[in-house]
């Protein structure tokens, strides 16, 4: 109970913090068993009291820098005062001004006088105690830390934590302080040779970085520079997130769950690397034999990419690898007080801005986990597949994105000796994606459902012919959403010519129809083969109309002849370069920038063939129907 009044009354004291952040940084040190807060800086004993304000104030009068004072906008103190009654206005305002705003007074007072600097620590030890209750928060120098550090920390009851946050410049403490003698990752170091990493949570607070993207980098930089402190004993924070409340309670948050985090991260990858040698153990074993059936006829028959089938045996022995060593190793019950804890802090939630690194770089990964790297499948040669997402490069429809639907057995190239280089299917269908961020794919929502309502009938639900991808641009929440009503009818044939070049793009030059024959297996080399001649061939025919062509006159009848000789990438509704081709070189205006990864390109497949199959229901001729 005098917990929370203490809380209150610092809320009291600064309503610029707003009161759930206060409540989840409490919620978060309960969690974390964290007692108490010990911050070690060097500014703790610089003087802010009112009579240092009024000295620093007349010497700015007596440089003649009046005006500068009057450029200050800050409410609490009238600076168009006159000078001869300045000293005395500020004499009655000023216990009246929050503690947090003379600081600001004091920074606008010191860059004036040209010297910054001097209040930069000294506004990170006030702030912070507008975070925290008065008796949670200690502040000491680096001189008083060392007389008391042994005290402290053998006060600490089992059970419970203490929180130390260091400062990372101690250059203004005394004795082997000086200079930068000593710093904040030096006194770290020497906190872990105590091993109380039961008992206590470590952060340092640094002016050197000024983004949240260098904190992670900075620590790193630490632990190879410092011998002995790895990146499980403390967390970096830029002393930037104490200028935006929020941000500096998800740090708070990011030092308590660090040690939880490295913990779990540390043991997993111990078995990884040990299945790894297990796997790679195991494949060792696999002879000629094995190969000849498992690899090499099975995808030949297939049609499957070779290295495929091999990557997926490889993961089927890796996983069950990793499942043995997580019983043989003890893994969940070494690693689940670590989770079950970190869950409970973790499940506190701040309103961060999310679209900033590092934390954007959760978008990443979901990114990845999603979609396949354009480099990865365009420089490998991977043969086109249902998921793949293509972008319209020229034509009217330039900057649109599409992806593949198309069933895997309809897209496999055959291996065989009477199909070889054949597939099930000569045309596919393309859906065309539309990007949003959230807040317009709300307000689309909204738009659909108000006309609904408008209307006073619910036709169908908002994604009844839509698919939603997530994440579908690299480091941000933007979603692509596919639309099944814009589909389109496609050329495989000209798709195919993705497969041929490390660009990922439909083209093909006849001057010279070459291709990295290393990277394809005999029926990819096969498919090559048809797909040149088929496109040598259009392109002789083609070339002897464009010649009669030539000879008319009038050149939108002549672009209109050019435009229905052309080889068509799609069908009905046209999409890419039109009059694609061109001194005997083919260009559709279509690349690959991706693909969807299994299971979700699957979803999409299945839910697009529901969608075609849906059966309408007879319509209500009792409902009166608007004009």
């Amino acid at each position: 109970m005098a917990e929370n009044k203490q809380v209150a009354q610092a809320v009291n004291g600064n309503e610029e913090i707003d009161l759930a952040i206060l409540q989840n940084i409490q919620d978060l040190l309960s969690k974390s068993n964290i007692n108490k807060i010990y911050f070690i800086d060097d500014a703790i004993n610089q003087d802010t009291g009112k009579a240092t304000f009024k000295g620093l104030i007349g010497g700015i009068i007596a440089e003649g820098k009046l005006d500068d004072l009057k450029a200050i906008t800050l409410t609490g103190i009238d600076f168009t005062q006159d000078e001869a009654v300045l000293l005395d206005h500020i004499d009655e305002v000023w216990d009246n001004v929050k503690h947090a705003k003379q600081l600001k007074y004091f920074e606008k007072a010191y860059t004036i006088t040209g010297k910054p600097e001097a209040i930069r620590d000294l506004n990170v030890s006030n702030n912070l105690k507008d975070f925290f209750a008065e008796a949670q928060i200690e502040f000491l120098t680096p001189n008083e830390w060392d007389e008391k550090a042994d005290e402290i920390l053998g006060g600490i009851a089992d059970g419970n934590r203490a929180m130390i946050v260091f400062d990372q410049d101690l250059k203004l403490a005394q004795g082997r302080y000086a200079d930068n003698g000593i710093q904040g990752e030096q006194l770290i170091l020497e906190l872990k040779k105590k091993n109380l990493a039961e008992k206590i949570v470590v952060a340092l607070l640094t002016h050197t970085i000024t983004d949240y993207e260098g904190e992670l980098p900075k620590r790193a930089e630490i632990c190879e520079r410092i011998e002995g402190l790895n990146i499980t004993d403390f967390f970096v924070l830029a002393k930037i997130r104490l200028e935006k409340h929020a941000m500096f309670g998800d740090g708070i948050k990011k030092v308590c769950l660090n040690t939880f985090c490295e913990d779990v991260k540390s043991q997993t990858i111990d078995i990884i690397q040990k299945a790894q040698e297990e796997t790679i153990a195991k494949l060792k074993t696999f002879d000629t034999y094995d190969f000849d059936h498992t690899v090499f006829k099975s995808s030949l028959g297939e049609g499957v990419w070779e290295p495929d089938t091999l990557l997926r045996i490889t993961d089927i022995i890796f996983k069950d690898k990793i499942r043995a060593l997580m019983i043989s190793g003890d893994y969940v019950p070494a690693v689940n007080t670590s989770i079950c804890a970190a869950k409970e802090i973790s499940k506190i939630e701040f309103p961060v801005e999310d679209a900033v690194n590092p934390y954007k770089e959760t978008f990443k990964l979901r990114h990845q986990e999603i979609y396949e790297n354009e480099e990865l499948l365009n420089k490998l040669r991977r043969p086109i597949d249902n998921g793949d997402i293509f972008l319209v490069t020229g034509g009217e429809k330039a900057k649109r994105k599409y992806i593949l639907v198309a069933q895997e057995c309809d897209l496999m190239v055959r291996g065989g000796n009477t199909d070889k280089g054949t597939r099930g299917s000569r045309i596919a269908t393309l859906l065309e994606i539309e990007t949003f961020t959230s807040e317009n794919l709300f307000k689309s929502i909204e738009r659909k459902y108000s006309k609904d309502i408008e209307r006073k009938a619910f036709l169908s639900h908002y994604y009844a012919d839509k698919f939603k991808l997530e994440y579908f641009e690299e480091g941000t929440n933007k979603v692509g959403i596919v639309h099944f009503s814009k589909a389109k009818t496609i050329d495989l044939n000209v798709l195919d010519l993705i497969v041929f070049n490390e660009m990922g793009e439909a083209k093909i030059d006849l001057n010279n129809p070459s291709y990295n024959r290393s990277y394809h297996n005999f029926a990819w080399q096969s498919r090559f083969e048809i797909v040149k001649d088929e496109f040598t061939a259009k392109a002789e025919s083609i070339t002897k109309q464009l010649a009669a062509i030539d000879a008319v006159g009038d050149e939108d009848i002549k672009n209109s002849l050019k435009l229905s000789i052309s080889h068509l990438l799609s069908f009905v509704e046209r999409l890419g370069i039109q009059i694609n081709f061109s001194q005997n070189v083919f260009d559709f205006g279509l690349k690959r920038i991706s693909r969807v990864r299994l299971p979700k390109s699957k979803y999409i497949l299945d839910k697009y063939y529901s969608h075609l199959a849906r059966i309408a229901e007879p319509h209500d001729f009792a409902h009166k129907h608007s004009a």
